[in-house]
C-alpha cells in the first residue's frame, strides 16, 4: 500500500488567500488473478510481436520492424 500526496503549493503563495490543502489517497493493488506478473506480461509481449514478424501477409518492411522491436526487448 502506497501513500501519494497531491501537489504542493507554491513558495510564494500566501495560506490567507484560501489555498486548497494537499489532497492524499490511497492506492491498493487489486486482488487475486487481476495482478500480473510483469515478467510473464513481458514475454507474452514478446511473443506476440514475434508472431507478428512471422505473418507472411505483413509487408516485408513491418515484419523488419517487428523482429527489430522483439530483438531490442532481449
Amino acid at each position: 500500500m502506497s501513500v501519494v500526496h497531491g501537489a504542493s503549493r507554491r513558495p510564494d503563495e500566501d495560506e490567507s488567500e484560501g489555498a486548497e490543502p494537499a489532497r492524499s489517497f490511497t492506492v491498493v493493488a487489486p486482488k487475486g488473478g487481476r495482478y500480473l506478473n510483469r515478467h510473464l506480461s513481458w514475454l507474452d509481449f514478446n511473443a506476440r510481436v514475434l508472431a507478428l514478424a512471422e505473418e507472411t501477409a505483413l509487408p516485408l518492411l513491418e515484419r523488419a520492424k517487428f523482429l527489430a522491436i522483439f530483438s531490442s526487448n532481449l
